[in-house]
């Protein structure tokens, strides 16, 4: 966790310079406990009251003694580990501000390589059990962690001791990462919430005073009822007690809300019990004096029903009241926590688990600002916890968004969401590395598919180049032919005809060779195919056909070319052809 603008102090803990370099900051290491909670001596919300309005509660007399009496074992035990250790520990108090928060620390003493810290505690049975366990309460361990974190130290030596080596029992404390993350998310969501309560104070939404212990309002008893006889008549104060009474009855129907509330409730029904028990005596010492007066004895009786009923709906009242008051507290706790579930489950598309057991917090609880105090406690810790669930989301999240290009390979986000960050960068790293191979080998399979095809396509080609080649040069050779014939004959027509005879008798005349040629191009193999009964069907050929009936077409318009129709052998080649 990096932390900045740390600041060595030289002030001496204790002096008015020293409480307002506190004053100054967020949080020291000792409200660390109270704001997570965890204090034994001090609540979470009497911290925030503190903080919000800067009024503290007075130390007494006996607290100063015991402060004092720590001071004195903590000088003596530094002697100690310093000879222990072989060299000197300074007391230091430091300033430093991490994730937004402003920090001091107080050290009992600090190595001079800054390497060890010191923290001393007076001895208890309970401090020096923990010590031998090896295992502190949280109490501890926050503000040893905030002393860590602002000195850079590797250690703190932990001592619970009298100042002497035969009451001397020490631990050796190391940072712990996951504790230090929960510290700094609970105190920042105590000093979100500070704000909050202090927004309430300046709107009079609560009260600025701090809450004293509740003591019962005095409940003016009721005026003792005298009366005198006067012959048949009796004179007495029954109208004014009357009249006193039912003033209290009205004031029994208030609805409990406070702890005052139900303190003066309590009492009031003792006060209803009283005056029960007296009218009652009172109605039979008068009955027995005089058993005529009837208004007399009604009266009482009336005021003590109505007193008799007050007390008993004041005290059903106080038990179902304060169950209704925990009902009402534990449903807010909960919807304002669901609440809070509820937006980020929106905002960062997954489901976050938290557990917040608000009715067990106020288990045992007697009075309403205890279960008050709890019930704040228990939504701060499942503010923390979903704090901390929120930042390793957003932290994955924003992994996620620098391969914006990837996103596609976490369709599974609600799955892998709340994994820690190292571990979920590992993911990422290795999901795009295999996208990355399976696309390599998926565009060189489609590289070589193509490569393929263009091998196939260019051997294709070639062939029929070749074919096309093969057919232009028989082509060529026929029309080479051709003309031989031709010119051939035409020498022949110049000659004696002598010669013609004799050499007639040795070789073919050209006329016979024209013959030849029309024979071979009337001989030549061709596909037979079916003529169509309508001169529009279609007529289907193999290339092979399909070559072959161009090459002897090119053949007829090679002689065509060459005069073939001037030879004297023509009109007997076409009857030919037409007779075929």
């Amino acid at each position: 966790m990096k932390v900045s603008n740390v600041k060595f102090h030289n002030v001496q803990q204790g002096t008015p310079e020293w409480h307002a370099l506190r004053d100054s900051v967020d949080f020291t290491a000792s409200e660390v406990s109270a704001a997570l909670g965890c204090s034994p001596y001090k609540t979470r919300d009497q911290l925030m009251h503190e903080k919000a309005t800067g009024i503290k509660p007075e130390v007494s007399s006996y607290q100063e003694k015991i402060f004092a009496d720590g001071h004195r074992f903590e000088e003596f035990a530094r002697a100690i580990l310093e000879n222990r250790l072989g060299e000197e520990l300074y007391p230091t108090t430091i300033t430093g501000e991490c994730g937004g928060l402003t920090l001091l620390a107080s050290l009992d003493g600090l190595t001079m390589d800054g390497v060890l810290a010191f923290e001393h505690k007076s001895p208890n049975s309970k401090v020096v059990a923990a010590i031998h366990a090896e295992k502190l309460d949280d109490h501890y361990n926050y503000q040893m962690e905030q002393q860590l974190l602002l000195s850079g130290a590797a250690s703190c030596k932990f001592v619970a001791s009298d100042g002497t080596e035969d009451n001397w029992n020490e631990l050796d404390y190391k940072p712990n990462k996951a504790l230090i993350n929960k510290m700094l998310a609970g105190l920042k969501q105590f000093k979100d919430d500070l704000e909050e309560y202090k927004t309430k104070l300046a709107n009079g939404e609560v009260s600025q005073q701090s809450k004293p212990e509740v003591v019962a309002e005095v409940i003016q008893d009721l005026p003792a009822i005298s009366y005198k006889m006067n012959g048949l008549a009796i004179n007495s104060n029954l109208d004014e007690y009357k009249s006193k009474a039912l003033e209290l009855v009205e004031q029994s129907k208030k609805k409990l809300e406070t702890d005052q509330d139900f303190a003066n409730a309590e009492s009031m029904v003792k006060v209803f019990k009283s005056a029960e028990d007296k009218l009652g005596l009172m109605s039979q010492q008068v009955l027995g004096e005089v058993e005529s007066i009837d208004k007399f004895v009604k009266d009482l009786g009336f005021i003590g029903e109505n007193i008799r009923q007050a007390r008993l709906a004041l005290d059903k009242q106080v038990k179902s009241r304060k169950e209704e008051i925990k009902t009402e507290l534990v449903m807010m706790a909960k919807g304002e926590i669901q609440g809070l579930i509820a937006d980020a489950c929106q905002k960062f598309n997954v489901t976050f688990n938290i557990t917040a057991d608000f009715a067990g917090a106020i288990k045992g609880k007697r009075n309403i600002e205890s279960m008050r105090s709890a019930i704040s406690e228990e939504l701060a810790n499942a503010k923390i916890a979903l704090s901390e669930q929120k930042d390793i989301v957003q932290t994955n999240l924003d992994h996620v968004k620098q391969h914006q290009e990837y996103k596609f390979l976490f369709n599974d986000w609600s799955v892998i969401a709340f994994k820690p960050a190292d571990d979920f960068q590992t993911l990422v790293k290795l999901r795009i590395s295999e996208h990355k191979e399976a696309e390599e080998k998926r565009l060189e399979q489609e590289r070589e598919r193509i490569r393929q095809e263009e091998a196939d396509k260019a051997k294709l080609e070639a062939e029929e180049k070749a074919k096309r080649e093969a057919n232009e040069k028989a082509m060529r050779e026929a029309a080479i032919e051709t003309n031989n014939v031709l010119h051939e004959a035409t020498k022949a027509e110049s000659k004696p005809v002598q010669e013609v005879v004799q050499q007639s008798t040795t070789q073919p005349s050209r006329l016979d060779q024209a013959r030849q040629v029309m024979h071979q191009a009337e001989t030549a193999p061709v596909a037979s195919f079916e003529r169509a009964e309508r001169s529009d069907e279609m007529i289907s050929l193999s290339e092979k056909e399909y070559n072959e009936l161009m090459s002897k077409a090119n053949l007829l318009e090679a002689l065509y070319a060459a005069g073939v129709d001037n030879w004297d052998g023509y009109s007997e080649a076409m009857a030919m052809v037409s007779a075929a």
